[in-house]
């Protein structure tokens, strides 16, 4: 009687080597809407097929939590759509959750307590949606205050065969993470305006050379109508935007990093993501078919 071979475990390099940053929960609000969010740019149903024909190993950031957020069926449900429609194109793609951990967020929102109440949020999260993984914003900003409450989130992950990681700011990787993101900032002088610290990435590297680095645009479109993700949106041409990601792709090799490719992604503001299905351009395409364009040629 033959067997069928046992395929063995995905490495994080593997795991991490096509990964795209989608946002379609922003709290509880479905944020693929138009500008003016009187209705929806995108479904669960056609956001999932874009993504779906991307084949990413890795979906980021599709739904986004704070403390107090429940997750509703409604999210459960487009999830789950999701999710369906791109493992039908690549099982072993993987998907994470991801929570906010800032330090002083905007009321009514509130930080985490202590480490017992971020692993409840875990839990509770873990039972309605099953991700693979749990990414964290504002990760090394609780690292720094609250250390504790992170190698609680680390232990809690690994203990139920997830990955676990987030955005850092800095030249730390906290304890214990399968990956950690840097982001761009504005660079005066700079070619697109904004760029990311190879200063950074360097010490990012020094400090936990396991661990796999990960760089994406950046989305604090509470900053205003300068931050990034709202010139991104609002002021450049699909041609500037294609460029800007061009750059990124094109740097992953001799930089060191694995580029996050932005699908529905960034926000600006925080209830509105970027659809590059809707961002026409000089060739008769979309921003969308550039970006697959991208990943194949850079992250194949």
């Amino acid at each position: 009687m033959s067997t069928a071979p046992v395929q063995a475990p995905l490495t994080a390099a593997q795991i991490y080597s096509r990964p795209v940053l989608s946002r379609g929960y922003e709290q509880n609000k479905w944020v693929l809407t138009n500008s003016s969010g009187t209705g929806d740019r995108e479904t669960a149903a056609t956001a999932g097929a874009a993504l779906a024909a991307l084949k990413p190993t890795y979906v980021s950031g599709l739904i986004y939590l704070e403390n107090i957020t429940t997750v509703s069926q409604t999210m459960i449900d487009d999830w789950n759509t999701i999710r369906s429609a791109v493992l039908a194109q690549n099982p072993n793609a993987k998907f994470d959750v991801e929570i906010s951990l800032n330090p002083a967020p905007s009321a009514p929102n509130q930080p985490f307590a202590s480490p017992a109440a971020l692993v409840a949020k875990m839990t509770a999260v873990d039972a309605e949606l099953h991700p693979d993984a749990w990414w964290f914003d504002f990760y090394s900003n609780e690292e720094d205050a609250a250390p504790g409450v992170i190698a609680a989130a680390v232990s809690y992950a690994h203990s139920h065969g997830q990955l676990i990681g987030g955005n850092v700011f800095g030249g730390k990787v906290p304890p214990g993470s399968d990956a950690v993101a840097f982001v761009d900032d504005p660079v005066s002088g700079s070619q697109y305006g904004f760029d990311f610290s190879r200063t950074e990435v360097t010490a990012l590297k020094s400090s936990s050379p396991s661990t796999l680095l990960i760089g994406h645009l950046q989305s604090n479109a509470q900053n205003g109508p300068t931050t990034e993700s709202c010139v991104y949106i609002n002021q450049w041409s699909e041609s500037q935007r294609l460029s800007y990601l061009t750059y990124w792709a094109s740097q992953q090799s001799s930089v060191g990093f694995t580029f996050m490719y932005p699908v529905f992604y960034p926000l600006c503001p925080g209830g509105y993501a970027f659809d590059p299905l809707q961002d026409p351009s000089a060739d008769g395409g979309t921003l969308y078919g550039s970006l697959q364009t991208l990943m194949n040629q850079y992250n194949p």
